[in-house]
């Protein structure tokens, strides 16, 4: 389900442009971070939506985050150890 709601953010916010949804057993932040990165190095994204969905019959969970290239103070906040950060931080929420 996270294609589903990676489309609906984007119809809901219009946002246009392309997508791309990763499968694995586990979220794998290094390798988000150096993709997305090596997509604005290369000039082919000015934003993302990043993150993970977690889908069972019993529960579910989401971590969903927007960097922006230009957005300096966002940019710098995206490393692979701030975002591990984030998910732990989030999880004590529960």
């Amino acid at each position: 389900m996270p294609n589903i709601v990676i489309g609906e953010i984007s119809i809901k916010n219009n946002f246009k442009g392309e997508n791309l949804l990763m499968v694995s057993e586990n979220y794998d932040i290094e390798l988000q971070y150096n993709y997305i990165n090596s997509l604005f190095k290369s000039n082919s994204i000015d934003a993302c939506i990043c993150g993970f969905v977690d889908y069972t019959e019993t529960a579910y969970e989401a971590f969903l985050f927007i960097v922006e290239k230009n957005n300096i103070e966002s940019f710098l906040l995206y490393t692979p150890t701030h975002i591990e950060h984030l998910i732990k931080e989030k999880k004590s929420w529960n």
